[in-house]
């Protein structure tokens, strides 16, 4: 990456499930799999708010964040294939996703409502 990366922020990496709900090239109920990249002040805890405002923002809805983790410094140098473009687009306007095309079940409930 060649732009400066700003020392006072760092990526925050969510990876989620979501049904389509107004999403091009997506059949509408549909559950995909996806990466949300969040640029967040160096320090900062995880928001998982605002990661699912992202993804929701893009038309996606019921959107269920299972892993939250903090890209390292030097992830731009070692980003390939489908990560590079999401990891720069974070870092210059602050958020971005990548969609799988993958199209995946829920995930099974209890009987108390809970995800299991």
């Amino acid at each position: 990456m060649s732009s400066v990366i700003p020392v006072s922020d760092q990526i925050h990496l969510y990876a989620a499930v979501a049904c389509a709900h107004t999403v091009p090239d997506r059949r509408a109920g549909d559950r995909h799999p996806l990466l949300v990249f969040l640029r967040q002040p160096l320090g900062a805890a995880h928001d998982l708010a605002a990661a699912a405002a992202v993804a929701r923002a893009a038309g996606w809805t019921e959107v269920d964040i299972t892993r939250a983790g903090i890209l390292p410094p030097d992830a731009g140098a070692q980003a390939q294939g489908p990560y590079v473009e999401p990891y720069g687009t974070a870092w210059r306007d602050g958020a971005a996703m990548l969609v799988y095309d993958a199209v995946v079940a829920p995930a099974p409930v209890s009987d108390d409502g809970r995800a299991t």
